[in-house]
């Protein structure tokens, strides 16, 4: 399809399940479980592993109170070295878990000339190195408060999820000149889909049951992508 004169297009892509087979709580286990040592990783898990019950329910409700809930397990943890983390340990396991069609789709639009932007509930610290790895224009992540170096387990905002999707993609495409509805948007959940209706070409990748029934109703394109094996 090419792009009417004067018009940029954009493909807006979530990134945990819908690019990789991650989440929030996978990269912190991951970090968890690659710094400490065998000894300290048994007495984190014993604290740690009770409350994941509890953290799902919460998301059932809202992804929004569970994204700050959660967050705060990063509380006390140095900057400096949740990056180099990001970069060292984190980098390779998102590469790995990325779908080859996510790959592959990506490339296609950036062949296209079409910017490719991330907007993720996700860590920031933990999504850049991803957005560079990729190529990616831009990204939008959560941002965790900082003081003398160390995180704070609060937001820095609003969490990035549901109608906060769409008002950033809003903004970028104003500012940018990005005509929406000559743009694509990924995603695998119904926290996604105010993101997923702002655009003219809205596609449900691995949907949840409920995003789904939307998709099939709206006949969007549904794709299931899945790891190499």
């Amino acid at each position: 399809m090419s792009k009417r004169n004067g018009e940029r297009r954009a493909a807006f892509f979530d990134v945990d399940g819908t690019l990789v087979q991650t989440n929030v709580v996978h990269y912190y286990v991951y970090f968890k479980w690659q710094t400490l040592s065998p000894l300290k990783r048994v007495g984190w898990a014993c604290t740690f592993l009770p409350r994941l019950p509890y953290y799902a329910l919460v998301d059932l409700i809202s992804r929004q109170r569970f994204n700050r809930l959660f967050f705060q397990n990063y509380q006390g943890i140095a900057v400096k070295d949740a990056r180099r983390w990001s970069r060292e340990i984190l980098l390779p396991l998102l590469l790995k878990e990325l779908f080859p069609e996510a790959r592959r789709q990506i490339q296609q639009h950036q062949e296209q000339g079409d910017l490719v932007v991330l907007v993720t509930g996700s860590l920031d610290f933990i999504m850049e190195p991803l957005r560079n790895a990729i190529q990616a224009n831009a990204l939008f992540a959560a941002r965790l408060v900082e003081n003398d170096g160390f995180f704070t387990g609060e937001l820095q905002g609003r969490p990035i999820s549901g109608e906060e999707k769409a008002r950033l993609v809003r903004e970028y495409a104003d500012r940018e000149g990005i005509a929406l509805e000559q743009s694509y948007a990924y995603g695998d959940s119904i926290a996604d889909l105010p993101m997923l209706q702002m655009v003219g070409y809205p596609v449900a990748v691995n949907p949840d049951r409920r995003l789904r029934r939307v998709a099939v109703a709206a006949r969007w394109p549904i794709l299931q992508w899945q790891r190499k094996g």
